[in-house]
């Protein structure tokens, strides 16, 4: 008999040590697709700062064209974007227009708000040149968070 209550301790302290080995290699598991989905998360993110940042260059550049072209190109750039940009109709002859350097061209520029789970607009529209981007985006910014940006 003694015999046998060895061999069921024995078994039962082979199930407790697979189980705990089980338990080990499952927090192991689940840790991984954690580190995983954080990781398409931070790679999302960084893609939607490097959009936002190219916008910042490119009103600063005075290149509203650039910010219009990528919008029209890309869904990540037109989600991302804080503002749309468009070029306005202007009543002169094609051959003219398809001259005009990127900085005399006019442009229709709407901030956009994210509310729920979409773009909006406020309603607001300016239009101007891509000249007055150049001149006027350059300065001080006080965020939100109280961070000082300089442009």
């Amino acid at each position: 008999m003694t015999e046998e209550i060895k061999k069921a301790v024995q078994l039962a302290e082979k199930e407790l040590e697979e189980t705990k080995i089980g338990f080990l290699k499952d927090m192991v598991k689940k840790t991984l697709e954690a580190i995983e989905n954080l990781t398409k998360e931070k790679n999302k993110l960084e893609e939607e700062i490097k959009v936002l940042k190219m916008d910042i260059d490119d009103l600063k550049a005075g290149r509203l064209d650039k910010i219009e072209e990528r919008q029209n190109t890309s869904e990540l750039a037109k989600r991302t974007s804080k503002i749309s940009v468009k070029e306005k109709e202007i009543q002169i002859p094609s051959q003219i227009h398809s001259y005009l350097p990127y900085w005399q061209r006019i442009y229709s520029v709407t901030p956009l708000y994210y509310e729920a789970t979409t773009w909006t607009s406020d309603g607001n529209t300016v239009t101007f040149c891509s000249s007055d981007c150049a001149t006027n985006v350059s300065g001080t910014y006080q965020l939100g968070s109280g961070t000082i940006k300089y442009l």
